[in-house]
């Protein structure tokens, strides 16, 4: 009696799914029967489905400093603006203050790194002149400090002397003139020239006054210095005769001084060498320098940046739109004390949304990821708008999954053109179809079972099992390639719940049938 009303309970739940004939028979498996199903032909796809929740294709929101005042705000609230349109203005004196005090470290700190510079070459000691050395004063090995001196070296190029000129002659005298230089001892005269005029008066030792003029000669080989002389200046009004000279002495003498600290490492002259401008004199070893020189450029290298973070500050006084679309949300106002508004992070001062496209991100399972590629179409639909479509493209595919339950999914985004039916937060479906074939062969996958890897199916009226090729398959028919012919009836499994039953691609005939059994 229980076989019984299992039997009659799913044959009448076959019948009203199915909407046909049908007759029954007893089963070995109770609330499992055996139905028929004529091959047909039609379309079959293979897809992989989502939904999601439509988002704007962008939003930022925009907060503004929080020091300086509002001073110009040019769109209000629902707004347009494109991406580098200008906003908002900013007033704050003291970023240009702080700023301009920041550029002059900076020239501070390079000025010091230049005298460290010449600190650094001069590590290498070179003459100033042409001349001889006439004083050695260190000895390789010995400390020095800035400024100690090294050697003296003096050039035998020009000579000078000073000629001693009466009150009443002075005014005379100027630089530049021409002296005719009387030198007793040779029996010569040179030319000399008038070199600087000194406007102080000099006692002289018989009570009477003097003023020096000095004169410089160039010597024409012979000189060494020492030497007594007379001299006459020629002057627009008449010869001046010097009432005192000086011995002859060097023009040109030079104290050679370190510029660094150190010691002397090497020296390569000696006394009475003589020396060319620019020859190396010495070198000196200083280890200080050179960190001082990296500790410059530290100093240095920080205040560029800050000199940077400044500037920077001083182009955000000028807000611009960082992206095309609608001004959703604004918050200030012309005239605002930015430094008294909420400080938090997450305040926003201003959303812009730009509604041009829209998102949707779907999860798809690890096995099927790797079928999908950007720019892939995708058909989208909404409950929300019954019997339309709408089409959209993958713009985007996860690197990395999210595993949940011991399964990988990865997020993939659609994108499509903005469309007046659909919203932003409506729940949409996402169709991605990966092959699709029209006008085959199909039967249903309750249809199918197997040998192994061998396909077959229970032909009515066959009594034998029927190999058959599958092509194509998704969850509910399979593409038949050979074994059967449009028209056949095969034996298809369904549940007496009725879950695994369905009509054909065409609504084709469904007959249940069953084997006896008590």
């Amino acid at each position: 009696m229980k076989k019984f009303f299992l039997t009659l309970t799913a044959l009448i739940l076959i019948l009203s799914l199915a909407g046909c004939s049908a007759r029954t028979n007893s089963t070995q498996n109770e609330g499992v029967v055996t139905a028929t199903q004529k091959v047909t032909r039609g379309p079959i796809e293979i897809k992989i489905s989502g939904s999601g929740t439509l988002e704007p294709a962008d939003e930022e929101t925009i907060r503004l400093r929080r020091s300086g005042k509002l001073v110009q705000v040019n769109f209000k609230e629902g707004d347009v603006v494109k991406k580098g349109d200008l906003m908002y203005v900013i007033e704050d004196d003291n970023v240009a203050l702080s700023l301009k005090q920041s550029e002059l470290n900076l020239k501070q700190l390079n000025l010091e790194m230049e005298d460290l510079n010449k600190q650094k070459a001069g590590e290498k000691v070179t003459s100033p002149i042409d001349g001889r050395i006439t004083a050695i004063n260190v000895n390789e090995g010995d400390s020095v400090n800035n400024g100690t001196v090294i050697a003296t070296i003096e050039s035998d190029n020009y000579f000078k002397f000073t000629a001693g000129i009466s009150q009443t002659e002075i005014g005379k005298i100027k630089v530049g003139q021409s002296v005719n230089v009387f030198l007793p001892d040779y029996l010569a005269s040179l030319t000399g020239t008038v070199t600087s005029v000194d406007s102080s008066p000099q006692p002289t030792s018989g009570g009477g006054i003097i003023y020096n003029v000095e004169v410089q000669v160039k010597n024409p080989g012979s000189l060494k210095g020492g030497e007594k002389v007379n001299a006459t200046i020629i002057t627009s009004s008449g010869n001046v005769q010097a009432f005192t000279t000086t011995a002859l002495e060097r023009a040109e003498v030079e104290n050679v001084k370190a510029v660094l600290a150190g010691d002397i490492e090497k020296l390569y002259v000696k006394a009475n060498d003589t020396v060319k401008r620019g020859q190396l004199l010495a070198t000196i070893h200083s280890d200080s320098i050179d960190s001082q020189i990296e500790l410059q450029k530290m100093k240095i290298e920080q205040a560029m940046a800050d000199i940077e973070s400044k500037q920077q500050e001083l182009k955000d006084m000028y807000v611009y739109a960082p992206i095309s679309g609608t001004i959703v949300e604004q918050n200030v106002n012309v005239g605002d004390d930015l430094s008294s508004l909420d400080t938090s992070s997450d305040t926003v001062d201003a959303r812009i949304v730009d509604y041009s496209s829209m998102n949707v991100v779907i999860p798809v399972d690890e096995m099927d990821v790797g079928k999908l590629k950007v720019g892939q179409e995708v058909i989208i639909t909404s409950d929300a708008v019954q019997g339309k479509t709408f089409k959209g493209v993958i713009s985007d595919i996860a690197d990395e999954g999210k595993a949940e339950n011991g399964v990988s999914t990865f997020d993939v985004k659609v994108t499509m053109d903005k469309t007046p039916e659909l919203k932003a937060g409506m729940t949409v479906n996402a169709d991605i179809v990966l092959e699709k074939k029209d006008n085959v062969l199909l039967v249903p996958i309750e249809a199918l079972k197997y040998q192994g890897q061998q396909p077959y199916v229970t032909k009515v009226g066959s009594t034998e099992p029927v190999k058959v090729e599958i092509g194509l398959t998704n969850e509910q028919y399979a593409e038949v390639i050979s074994g059967l012919n449009e028209g056949d009836e095969v034996e298809v499994t369904v549940s007496s719940g009725g879950s695994s039953f369905r009509m054909g691609p065409r609504g084709g005939e469904v007959r249940v049938s069953g084997s006896s059994g008590q």
